[in-house]
């Protein structure tokens, strides 16, 4: 059996790949749900607006069509959803599915925030059990839980529940919790040094577009928004605003 030193030196190891794999993978789960959205409007725009008149009767064979299906269920969708954003001047040729294309891309927006949500809970998760004492604390002694048989049990549980415990903290809260755990300035350090970015001026620029804070007002306002949607039919609160 491993100890567990080299468990975690293991882990160490393949930290970068692990990383790279997961970042593939959901690079890939956004990409799907962009050309959902490609497929939704494009089907609707090759709708044929004759189909939907109650006088059309499709012969006997012939299923009911698309057209009329899809104006059926864009009617049960609340009228909100037509005007939840711009999106809908993508489907001009045939308004009749403005709800429903509101509502899915509310859906799929949803999504988006999952998949994001879910790559920054693993991407920590498989930083801090290559690198543990990144968990230390006053009231979690990394030194003393690696010396028990459970360790490994008790450093994933420990991992668990901090992580579960920051994502329901305001978002800037998080991303700081983000950024300790990859120890933003060191990394920044070396991707420019790596790109040969040595110049302060430029450094400093490159550094500033690269960090988390950069990011920190829209990832709020799409946290806001998905959380406005789930939790209040997606009208915007005061406290889903807080960054």
């Amino acid at each position: 059996m491993d100890t567990i030193t080299e468990v975690l030196e293991a882990r160490k190891q393949a930290l970068f790949e692990a990383i790279e794999e997961l970042t593939d993978k959901k690079l890939a789960s956004v990409n799907s749900l962009v050309y959902c959205i490609s497929f939704i409007e494009s089907s609707i725009n090759s709708f044929d607006p004759s189909k939907v008149i109650n006088e059309y009767k499709p012969d006997f064979y012939q299923s009911l069509p698309m057209e009329r299906i899809a104006v059926q269920g864009n009617n049960l969708i609340p009228e909100e959803f037509e005007h939840l954003d711009d999106s809908n001047d993508a489907i001009e040729s045939f308004p009749q599915c403005k709800r429903m294309n509101g509502y899915i891309r509310s859906q799929l927006f949803i999504a988006l925030i999952a998949e994001l949500e879910d790559y920054f809970s693993q991407l920590l998760k498989l930083i801090l059990l290559a690198y543990p004492e990144k968990l230390q604390s006053a009231h979690f002694d990394v030194a003393q839980i690696l010396k028990q048989e459970n360790a490994l049990v008790l450093i994933e549980e420990k991992i668990n529940n901090k992580i579960r415990k920051k994502m329901y903290e305001k978002p800037r809260n998080y991303l700081n919790f983000i950024k300790t755990t990859l120890d933003e300035e060191t990394t920044l350090e070396t991707l420019l040094n790596e790109q040969k970015i040595y110049n302060k001026e430029p450094s400093k620029q490159q550094k500033s577009k690269l960090a988390l804070d950069s990011l920190i007002v829209e990832y709020g306002e799409m946290k806001a928004r998905r959380d406005a949607g789930i939790h209040n039919n997606w009208v915007k609160n005061d406290k889903l605003l807080i960054i």
